[in-house]
């Protein structure tokens, strides 16, 4: 691990604490890698969402910002688990498990490009 990477994980470290912290992922994980990167940006900035919608009223806008990102969530899902569905990413109570339309879905797959007459 470079000194940069080292900085960056104890800087995740560090802000990872509480309900935005991942519970399966770590610091350096997080750190190592541009996915897991941008999926806790976006929890960084939709903690505050709460609180703003408190203080405005914007329903119909709200609801259709929320769809584009539930959208977008699910494109990124469909990537990493080929059927995956929105009811997959959604947590369950501690100690309860939902089982997910694969049972592989957790093994990673491989990041190169197809061969033989791509782009």
């Amino acid at each position: 691990m470079t000194g940069l990477t080292k900085a960056i994980a104890t800087l995740f470290r560090q802000r990872l604490r509480g309900p935005a912290a991942s519970r399966c992922v770590s610091p350096q994980q997080i750190a190592a890698s541009p996915l897991l990167t941008e999926l806790q940006s976006l929890i960084d900035h939709a903690a505050r969402l709460g609180w703003l919608a408190s203080r405005e009223q914007q329903p119909v806008a709200y609801r259709e910002f929320t769809a584009d990102v539930l959208q977008m969530l699910l494109n990124g899902w469909q990537q990493q688990h080929p059927g995956g569905t929105l009811d997959d990413l959604l947590c369950e109570p501690a100690g309860t498990e939902r089982p997910l339309h694969s049972a592989s879905w957790d093994e990673p797959r491989s990041t190169t490009a197809p061969s033989g007459g791509g782009k």
